[in-house]
């Protein structure tokens, strides 16, 4: 039996079927109830839930909507459907067209961070720290620090030595090596020999809290006062450096008994040297010395000494004299340099110096205010010996001394002035060189010339005869001085 759909014709008669079906229903398969062939079967169906052509994608899920299966399939179908045929529609395309795009917001990249550039400056100062913390938390104060590539001794790294504190059993060295070992290279061991006494002393602590320095082999043109102020160095080894210059501080390392500056750069050796009274050795060759005919030296009681070089006149200008007042004390003091707080400036007046009236604060008890501006040039002189002394005002002059004019606190090598009460100066007023083969009651192993200064002309006379004095001019006897507040010129005459 076949189905007629209502625009079909059938003829009963008809020796065999179509060859292929006209309508989607001819190849379904036979109703359950059996029809009129004369009566055309109409289905009423939503436009929904119409079945889609079986030769379609969906065909193979699609069942006759008049079984029982089929009908509950419509069913679904119509319980499912979109009430909205727009909104239907929309969904079609959307799942057609692919998800919408949603609102994209602009790519901001993230900048990456530059890597910070490490400088050498950086890389030495983590040297110096990591050093000192080293020192600090073993315990240990052999800080070995030859064949680094550094240029100068921070200040911080030797603030951060000051407060190094050990154990007087506390070995001298990690593993027990002497403190010579690097100075005689670690091809010949140290051993007692029968020619010979060894050297006492070199494995054990001298003082509690030793701190042996090993700077060999480095880049260092300057040593700062500050290390001179640390009073536990027993041993500083600088040697193959750039030093030109050894401050004569050096005579306040009063346990200090290794010194090594070979191979550097250094003119002449400070006098002061010969105060150091724990020195046992002292190695200062090669070095490029100033020699006897460079500088005119005469022998004289079997040494050689130079003549005085005259600085300052007889009277030392009034400047000059004044601050060497501010910086002496009243009270007896072993070491100039670090006893800041006993200087008549820092006790007299109140720092920094300030014209009067610029800061209303009040006073300390005993102490003045300022009365006039400082000049830039003594400003400067001032800040060079006591840091934090005077203030600076906007319109100073931006001037700096020289590597060779920088202003220090100088101590007069006299015997005419006692230890306890030491006098000090800016500017020497003589100065003189001698070369010695004993300095600090030691063989050097050659000649080296030392150099002696004097607060006030004569003070050198204890080296031997000096030349005959000359005949004092009166411009020398005469200073002119210029008042910084109001400009006025005074001269002063020695009239004896």
């Amino acid at each position: 039996m076949a189905l007629r759909s209502p625009s079909s014709s059938w003829a009963p008669d008809s020796s065999s079927p179509a060859s292929s079906p006209t309508t989607p229903w001819d190849s379904s398969p036979a109703l359950s109830t059996r029809l009129d062939l004369d009566d055309p079967v109409e289905f009423t169906l939503p436009e929904a839930a119409f079945p889609v052509h079986p030769y379609a994608a969906s065909a193979r899920a699609w069942v006759p909507p008049d079984t029982e299966k089929g009908a509950k399939k419509a069913r679904a179908r119509l319980s499912r459907a979109s009430p909205d045929p727009d909104e239907e529609f929309g969904n079609k395309r959307r799942r057609m067209e692919g998800p919408a795009e949603a609102e994209v917001t602009p790519f901001t990249p993230t900048p990456t961070p530059r890597p910070s550039v490490v400088t050498r400056e950086d890389t030495e100062l983590a040297t110096w720290d990591k050093a000192a913390s080293d020192a600090i938390d073993n315990g240990v104060g052999s800080i070995q620090l030859d064949n680094h590539d550094l240029q100068e001794i921070p200040i911080k790294f030797i603030e951060d030595l000051k407060a190094f504190h050990a154990p007087r059993d506390a070995p001298a060295q990690a593993g027990g090596v002497s403190p010579l070992s690097p100075l005689l290279g670690s091809a010949r061991p140290f051993s007692r020999v029968k020619t010979a006494p060894a050297v006492m002393g070199l494995g054990s602590s001298r003082i509690a809290g030793e701190i042996t320095l090993f700077l060999a082999s480095n880049h260092i043109s300057t040593v700062p006062r500050e290390l001179f102020q640390l009073e536990k160095l027993t041993l500083l080894s600088l040697r193959n450096n750039a030093l030109q210059y050894l401050h004569p501080d050096i005579r306040f390392l009063r346990n200090l008994h290794t010194l090594t500056v070979a191979n550097n750069q250094l003119k002449y050796l400070p006098a002061e040297l010969n105060q150091l009274s724990c020195l046992e050795h002292l190695h200062v060759f090669p070095n490029p010395f100033l020699e006897k005919a460079e500088m005119n030296a005469v022998e004289i009681r079997g040494k050689y000494l130079s003549p005085t070089r005259r600085i300052l006149p007889r009277v030392p200008p009034l400047t000059e004299l004044c601050l060497r007042t501010l910086f002496s004390s009243d009270q007896p003091v072993v070491n100039p340099s670090t006893a800041i707080a006993n200087r008549r400036l820092a006790k007299f007046y109140e720092l920094p110096l300030l014209e009067d009236g610029v800061i209303d604060k009040p006073l300390a008890p005993g102490k003045k205010r300022f009365q006039h501006r400082v000049p830039s040039t003594l400003r400067r002189t001032l800040e060079a010996i006591h840091p934090g002394s005077t203030y600076a005002y906007d319109d100073d002059e931006d001037a700096s001394f020289g590597q060779d004019e920088e202003p220090e606190l100088g101590v007069c090598i006299s015997r005419a002035h006692p230890p306890s009460r030491p006098s000090v100066f800016v500017r020497p007023a003589e100065e003189r060189y001698s070369w010695e083969t004993i300095v600090a009651k030691l063989d050097i192993g050659g000649v080296a010339p030392l150099r002696w200064r004097g607060c006030m002309v004569g003070c050198l006379a204890f080296l031997g005869p000096q030349e005959p004095e000359e005949i004092v001019k009166e411009e020398d006897a005469i200073q002119r001085v210029q008042l910084a507040s109001g400009g006025l010129e005074l001269d002063f005459e020695d009239d004896g």
